[in-house]
């Protein structure tokens, strides 16, 4: 008698583990299925100071990024030029819209572009 109240337990308890594990496995498709991101719209706007170039991104119509010096380079550098400060932002721009977060850019992309970082 003790043996069959052992067996019927161990059953009940392995019937339970494998129905439990079962609704974790429908239910995770679910998640999966999800409506895609919308798509974001992404702007640049480029700006002179004093002493470079600087830009700005904006997202859906709001201010992302206001990046007056030139990002991951030690110190207060500005953009030399416009085109410079338009190809980084570009860079950061697409990584924004592929949803890559946060959207850094490093001294060896920006070397890459041909971008003097001084």
């Amino acid at each position: 008698m003790k043996f069959f109240r052992y067996g019927f337990c161990c059953c009940v308890t392995i019937f339970l583990f494998y129905s439990c594990d079962k609704k974790t496995v429908r239910e995770a498709p679910a998640e999966n299925n999800s409506v895609p991101a919308k798509p974001v719209v992404v702007d640049i706007k480029t700006f002179q100071q004093d002493d470079g170039w600087g830009y700005d991104i904006y997202v859906d119509g709001v201010q992302y990024i206001h990046q007056p010096n030139i990002p991951a380079v030690n110190g207060l550098h500005t953009f030399k030029t416009e085109h410079d400060a338009q190809l980084v932002a570009t860079a950061v721009a697409q990584k924004i819209q592929n949803n890559i977060m946060p959207p850094t850019i490093t001294i060896e992309e920006m070397k890459s572009m041909g971008i003097v970082l001084e």
